[in-house]
């Protein structure tokens, strides 16, 4: 998941800011400025995430192998 984060950031960064993919695409460079708009929203995701996962991880080991689901692993699991 990390990797595609990476990939994903440096792939944007590329279409925006090298000059001969700007040509290609028809693309400018973005202001610094609105970078840092949808930052917090990747991070509140990513937290997000890891916490569901914990959640998932400890309601398995407390119920066991044979044990039922949990409510979090229920209801959030994809």
């Amino acid at each position: 998941m990390l990797f595609g984060y990476v990939t994903e950031f440096l792939l944007c960064l590329a279409i925006s800011y090298l000059p001969f993919i700007n040509e290609a695409f028809r693309t400018e460079p973005v202001h610094p400025v609105h970078w840092f708009a949808p930052m917090p929203f990747s991070i509140l995701i990513f937290f997000y995430d890891e916490t569901r996962k914990y959640l998932i991880r400890r309601e398995r080991r407390l119920a066991g192998p044979e044990g039922p689901t949990g409510f979090v692993e229920r209801y959030t699991y994809y």
